[in-house]
C-alpha cells in the first residue's frame, strides 16, 4: 500500500473536502492534498522517521482539515457571474417591454407577438435557471450523441424543413411548434465539438482526417438548407473553438479553405440573394429593404420618435430589424445604449473564458459565446447599411423576436454561469 492510500491521509482528505461546498472541485484538492501529502512524508522517512510517525507529522504540518478546509472552500467558493445573468435577463425583459409598446400603441400582430415574447422569455428563465446548475463537464461526456442529435436536426430540416419566402429552408414543424433548426442546431454542434475535440490529437493523420469530416460535415447538410446565414455562423464559430484549442495553422487553413470552397460550389443563398438585390431601389416606392432601413437612419432623431413615423415601413419588424426600430421610435441614444448593453455582455462572456482555467471549459465559452458575437456584428452592419443579404439576416441576441433564439442563448448564459462557478478547476482533467 502505497502512503497516499493510507487511512489517515485519506481521512483527513475526506475532512478538509467536507469543508469545501463546491463538490466539483473535490477530486482536485484529493489529487493536490494527496501529493503533496506524499511527498511530505517520504522527506521524513529519508530522514529517519518510521512511515507512520512520518504520515502524523506531514498532517500537522499542513494544518488541521478545518482550517484547510475552510481556505479552500474561500478559494474555491462558487459564485455566478451576476453581471452576465443580470444583463441577459435585462435585455430580453427590455425586449419584452419594446414589443408591448409597439402593439399597444399601434396594434401591432394583435397583441400575439406580446403574448408569445412573455411565454418564451419566461421559458428562457427557466431554462437559465436550470443549465446553472447542470455541471458542464457531464456535457463533454454526451458530445458524441449531442452531435448525432444535432446532425440529424439538419438532415430532417434539409428534407423536411419549410420553405421561407426567401428560399431558406431552416424551420421544421412539430407538433404545434415551430422550430429554427438553422439556429439550433449549429449551437449544439459547436457544444459538441467542444468536448470531441478536447485534447484531440491533430499529429495522427488519421484522426486528422475523421476531425475534418466531423467538423465539416454539418457545413454540407447546411447547404441543403440554403441559409447562408446559418452557413456563416457554424462555419465562423468553428474556426474560433479550433483555435481556442490551439490548433496548428496548417489545420485551421485546411478548415477555411473548404468551408470557402464549398461556400463557392454549392453557391449557398446566391440565387436568392441575387433576386433579392434585383428588387426595385426606389425608395420613394420603399421596394427594397436596404432603402427602407435607410429612410429609418434618415428620419431617425437623437432623442425620441422620428419624424414622419410609420410603423408599416418594414413588416415584421420586432424580428432581424427591431434595433432599427428602436431607433427610429426611441431615438438614436436608446439605440446606442441597446447596442452598449449587448457589447457588454459579450465582453463579459469572453471574460468569463480567459478567466476559466480548464482547457475544455474555455473552448466551449469561446465557441458559443463567437455564435452570438457573430449575429450581433451580423445585426449591427444590417442595421446600418453595411451589409443586406435576404439568406444572411441576422437577429439582434437577446432582443429580437423569437422562441428557439431566446431560449437557446439563455441556455448557452447558463453553461457560461456553471463555467464560470468552476473557474478554479485545473487546465487539463479527465472528465
Amino acid at each position: 500500500m502505497t502512503i497516499k492510500d493510507s487511512k489517515e491521509i485519506k481521512e483527513y482528505i475526506n475532512d478538509v473536502c467536507s469543508q469545501v461546498k463546491n463538490k466539483r472541485v473535490h477530486n482536485e484538492i484529493k489529487d493536490e492534498l494527496s501529493a503533496h501529502l506524499e511527498e511530505k512524508a517520504n522527506e521524513y522517512i529519508k530522514s529517519g522517521e518510521k512511515e507512520e510517525n512520518a504520515l502524523k507529522k506531514a498532517i500537522n504540518e499542513m494544518g488541521s482539515s478545518k482550517h484547510v478546509g475552510s481556505e479552500l472552500n474561500k478559494l474555491h467558493k462558487s459564485k455566478p457571474e451576476w453581471s452576465v445573468i443580470a444583463l441577459s435577463v435585462g435585455l430580453i425583459l427590455l425586449s419584452t417591454v419594446i414589443i408591448n409598446i409597439f402593439e399597444k400603441n399601434f396594434g401591432v400582430s394583435n397583441n400575439h407577438v406580446s403574448k408569445n415574447t412573455i411565454m418564451f422569455n419566461i421559458l428562457s428563465i427557466i431554462i437559465l435557471s436550470l443549465a446553472c446548475f447542470i455541471d458542464y463537464r457531464k456535457i463533454k461526456k454526451c458530445s458524441k450523441y449531442i452531435y448525432v442529435v444535432g446532425l440529424f436536426a439538419l438532415v430532417y430540416t434539409g428534407f423536411s424543413g419549410i420553405p421561407a419566402y426567401n428560399g431558406v429552408k431552416q424551420w421544421v414543424q412539430i407538433g404545434g411548434l415551430t422550430i429554427n433548426i438553422g439556429y439550433f442546431a449549429p449551437i449544439i454542434i459547436i457544444i459538441a465539438l467542444a468536448g470531441i475535440y478536447d485534447k484531440y490529437d491533430w499529429a495522427d493523420k488519421r484522426k486528422t482526417i475523421i476531425g475534418l469530416f466531423l467538423g465539416l460535415l454539418p457545413l454540407i447538410l447546411l447547404v441543403r438548407t440554403n441559409s447562408l446565414f446559418s452557413f456563416i455562423i457554424y462555419g465562423i464559430s468553428l474556426i474560433v473553438l479550433l483555435y481556442s484549442f490551439k490548433v496548428s495553422k496548417k489545420i485551421l487553413g485546411l478548415f477555411a479553405s473548404v468551408e470557402a470552397l464549398l461556400i463557392i460550389l454549392s453557391r449557398i443563398g446566391f440565387e436568392t440573394n441575387l433576386n433579392f438585390m434585383d428588387i426595385s431601389n426606389n425608395i420613394n416606392g420603399y421596394g427594397d429593404i436596404n432603402n427602407k432601413l435607410k429612410i429609418i437612419r434618415d428620419l431617425s432623431v437623437l432623442i425620441g420618435r422620428a419624424n414622419n413615423f410609420d410603423i408599416n415601413i418594414i413588416p415584421d419588424f420586432y424580428t432581424d430589424y427591431i434595433l432599427s426600430y428602436i431607433i427610429y421610435n426611441f431615438g438614436w441614444i436608446v439605440g446606442v445604449i441597446v447596442i452598449g448593453l449587448i457589447g457588454a455582455l459579450i465582453i463579459r462572456m469572453i471574460k468569463v473564458a480567459i478567466s476559466v482555467k480548464n482547457t475544455y471549459a474555455k473552448s466551449l465559452v469561446f465557441g458559443v459565446v463567437s455564435i452570438i458575437r457573430i449575429q450581433f456584428i451580423g445585426n449591427i452592419l444590417m442595421t446600418f447599411g453595411v451589409t443586406i443579404s435576404a439568406s444572411t439576416l441576422m437577429p439582434l441576441p437577446f432582443v429580437s423576436y423569437g422562441g428557439t433564439a431566446t431560449i437557446i442563448n439563455m441556455f448557452i448564459v447558463g453553461i457560461i454561469i456553471n463555467v464560470y462557478k468552476g473557474k478554479s478547476i485545473s487546465k487539463i482533467e479527465n472528465i
